[in-house]
Order: C-alpha cells, then sequence, then structure tokens
C-alpha cells in the first residue's frame, strides 16, 4: 500500500517486473539479465517552455483537443462515452457531439457514437446523476444511460471483481466495472473516458495543499495567496468559509514570523525554488536504465510531472483497463493523447491554474461546448468505491466474519496495519474512519488475490 509499483515498473510479486511505458526491450536466451531502454522521455520535450500569450494557448489546445477526440473515433464497432458529470468525462463527450454537429467525420468512424452511460452511486456522497443528467440534455437525453451501482450481492460481487483484478488497488473494482459492465450491456464495444487531465492541470486538492504549504514554508506569502482561492473552491460548498480561514490565519502567523531577523536571513540563504522535492520512491531493484527523475524541476513542475509519470494516474489507468477488460470494452483517453501532454506540461502555471479555477486552460476551451454549470464547477467527486457506507452497511457482517480470520490478521500485519481488534472494535462502535475502511480494504483486497 502506498507504492506506486505501475510507475516503478514492480508488481506485488517478486521477481516479476512490467515494461514500462516509453521503454523497449530486448530478450535473449543468453542474457540471464534483461534490461528495459528508456526510448521516450517527456523531459526532453518539455525543455523549452511555452511562451505564447494564453489566448492563443486557449485556441491550441482546442484544437489538439478537437483531433485527439476525432481520431479516437474511428471504429468498426459502437462507441460510447464514460460520463461521470465532472468536467473531464463531459469535455470528451460534448466534443464528440460538437465535432458531429460542425459536420466533422472522419474515415472509418463509428455509426454509433452518441451514447453516454453514467453509473450512479444513489444515497451516497459520490452519486452526480444530476450534473450528468445537464450534459445529457444538452445533447440528447435520448442517448443518455444510467446504470445504478449497488450491489446485488455484495460478498460474490466483491469477491469476484477482486480476484479477477490481480493487484492492490485503494478502492474495490466494483465501482468501475460497474461503469463498463454498463457500457457493454447497450452493445457498445469501445469507451472514451476523460482520464489524464487532473494530473496535468491541477484537478486534485492535495496538489493545490502541496503547492499552497510549500509556498507558506519558504514564505512566498504573494503565491500562496494566489493559490488559496482555488484550493478553497474545491472543498464542498459548506466547508468553505471555515477552509478560508485556516489558511488565512496560516499566512498570517507565517507573516509575523517572516519580521524576525533571522527568518529573512533563511529565506534569502534558501530562495523556494526548488527546495523541498517530491521524492521518488526509492526501489531495491531499478527495472529500468533510466526510471524517471523528476527533482531537478520545479516544485510547481513535479508535483505534476510525478503524479502523471510515477504515482497515481499509472494505477488509476491499471485500475480501469483491467476493469474494462472484465466485460470486453476497449477504453480510449483523447487527454492521453501525446500532443496534448506535451502541451500542457510546457505550460507557466497560471495557465493551468488561476483566478480560483484549476484546469483553466480547458475550461475556457470548452465555453461554449460544455454547459456553464459544469465549466464553473469546481468541487470534484470523482469515480471511486464509498467503503466506509459499504462497510457500515449491507458489508459490516462481512467484515466482521473476515477480521476475524487468521489470513486478514497476516494480511494487516504484512501491510504495516493495526491488530483486527482494533477495526472490529470502531465498526462494533460505528466510529470507523475513512482511513481505516481503506485499512481494511487493501489487507481484503491482499487476501482475496492470495
Amino acid at each position: 500500500a502506498g507504492v506506486p509499483y505501475e510507475g516503478l515498473g514492480l508488481t506485488i510479486y517478486k521477481e516479476i517486473y512490467q515494461l514500462l511505458p516509453g521503454h523497449y526491450m530486448y530478450v535473449t536466451k543468453e542474457k540471464s539479465k534483461i534490461n528495459q531502454t528508456r526510448w521516450y522521455d517527456i523531459r526532453d520535450k518539455i525543455k523549452v517552455k511555452n511562451t505564447n500569450d494564453y489566448a492563443t494557448n486557449v485556441q491550441i489546445f482546442k484544437d489538439i483537443f478537437m483531433d485527439a477526440c476525432s481520431i479516437r473515433m474511428r471504429s468498426d464497432v459502437p462507441l460510447a462515452s464514460a460520463l461521470s458529470g465532472g468536467l473531464d468525462s463531459s469535455s470528451v463527450y460534448s466534443m464528440v457531439h460538437y465535432l458531429s454537429q460542425q459536420g466533422e467525420t472522419n474515415e472509418r468512424q463509428a455509426v454509433q457514437y452518441k451514447k453516454a452511460i453514467t453509473a450512479t452511486f444513489p444515497n451516497t456522497p459520490m452519486d452526480e446523476r444530476e450534473y450528468a443528467e445537464i450534459v445529457a440534455n444538452k445533447w440528447g437525453k435520448e442517448n443518455w444511460v444510467c446504470v445504478e451501482s449497488d450491489l446485488k450481492d455484495p460478498v460474490k460481487e466483491i469477491e469476484k471483481t477482486t480476484s479477477l483484478f490481480d493487484a492492490v488497488s485503494g478502492a474495490a473494482m466494483n465501482s468501475i466495472s460497474k461503469i463498463y459492465e454498463g457500457v457493454r450491456n447497450e452493445g457498445v464495444i469501445v469507451s472514451l473516458d476523460g482520464h489524464g487531465v487532473d494530473e496535468m492541470l491541477y484537478g486534485y486538492r492535495y496538489m493545490l495543499d502541496k503547492l499552497f504549504y510549500h509556498y507558506l514554508k519558504y514564505g512566498v506569502l504573494d503565491k500562496a495567496n494566489s493559490i488559496k482561492e482555488a484550493l478553497v473552491n474545491l472543498y464542498k460548498v459548506e466547508d468553505r468559509a471555515a477552509a478560508a480561514s485556516r489558511f488565512d490565519k496560516l499566512m498570517k502567523e507565517t507573516a509575523i514570523q517572516q519580521k524576525s531577523f533571522k527568518t529573512k536571513i533563511k529565506k534569502w540563504l534558501k530562495p523556494y525554488r526548488g527546495l523541498d522535492s517530491v521524492k521518488l520512491s526509492e526501489v531495491d531493484t531499478a527495472p529500468s536504465n533510466q526510471l524517471y527523475d523528476f527533482s531537478t524541476f520545479p516544485y510547481e513542475e513535479q508535483i505534476l510531472l510525478n503524479d502523471f509519470f510515477i504515482d497515481s494516474l499509472p494505477t488509476f489507468l491499471r485500475d480501469f483497463d483491467r476493469a474494462s477488460m472484465q466485460h470486453s470494452v476497449e477504453v480510449r483517453m483523447p487527454f492521453m493523447d501525446y500532443r496534448l501532454v506535451e502541451f500542457c506540461f510546457s505550460l507557466p502555471l497560471e495557465q493551468k491554474l488561476d483566478k480560483g479555477f484549476t484546469k483553466r486552460i480547458l475550461r475556457d476551451a470548452m465555453k461554449g461546448i460544455v454547459p456553464d454549470e459544469i465549466i464553473d464547477r469546481t468541487f470534484k467527486i470523482g469515480i471511486s468505491s464509498p467503503l466506509l457506507d459499504w462497510f457500515k452497511g449491507e458489508l459490516k457482517e462481512y467484515i466482521i466474519d473476515q477480521l476475524h480470520s487468521e489470513e486478514m490478521k497476516v494480511c494487516l500485519a504484512e501491510l504495516g496495519f493495526l491488530t483486527p481488534s482494533h477495526y472490529l472494535t470502531k465498526l462494533n462502535t460505528k466510529q470507523l474512519s475513512t482511513k481505516e475502511a481503506s485499512d481494511i480494504w487493501f489487507a481484503l483486497n491482499l487476501k482475496l488475490i492470495g
């Protein structure tokens, strides 16, 4: 748990490695050691920074994204879009319809491509149906299909999808798998999805947290203050005032500390740029001749580069790939087009994150195409499994039984978590936290694939 296996070419099995993206590998019977060699390096592609004005870059982004969607609509079988209601999936689905509206077609375009499939999570905080419906209404409600992600046979479904998954993930695959089950049930073979853009354009709150506290640490209060508005907007509406108050207090305390001579000297000796680098996880065996190391980049860029190429995105893509393949559905991702990736990583910070918004350039590029309610929405839910709700509800007895097993005790210990009795007490006293539910899931996941 916590190790970015996918981005480092590792697996949960000893002496079994993965072929990393952007690498080639020669295998001969004469050599016992297999070496992977990097042929694609994003660091070479973004050495020259983009100096265009913002309006020009918005148009370039839109043009590349249009073509990225267009070429992925080539298909001999029906395709659809997995529509969550968030900005990213709404952008892909809306662009598909926009291209059709403009008469932009290509050879071998799928005959059926206008459907959207939405997985809903009734009575949980993860249900985004109302936002997906706004997008569906714009492009034709008759094309929209909703799939409820409730568990009809919770134990059987979780055990089946997890054993097929054959890896350790931070959430049960059921929620993701249900999307593609719905896609396949509609006779659709290819799904156009919105993955990848969060990791390029500061889509997650934890990224802004890192950036805010980094600027605070090195006393760059003007930059911390510029991040604060977008960071606050990523909270639920009812939590924003308290979050803003907390951040303001931290900045005020930092400003007071800065007045001391000692702090001024320290700041002069240690400029904030490039310090406090994001650490690359240490690995015993590097399956590559050149694992990515972004520690020479400014901290603002390291956050995105590490997430996209090493930490979260490789794992996220693995999860969606395996969930879709359980139902024989091919996933295509326009935002992962190499031209768009290289373009986004060359942009200055303020074109990605500014005026209280993350993913700024995407929002501006999609104005007039994606409904304004989605463009202006800042709180992000995302697709995941409501583990805490399940463990407190329909899966409670199953989890209690599992925590009494010797295998779960071993798995919890193997992962460095607490003893089963701790989690049992929390479950029985209705005090189980989201973190503790995640601990239980990691251990159960390990047990089910063991």
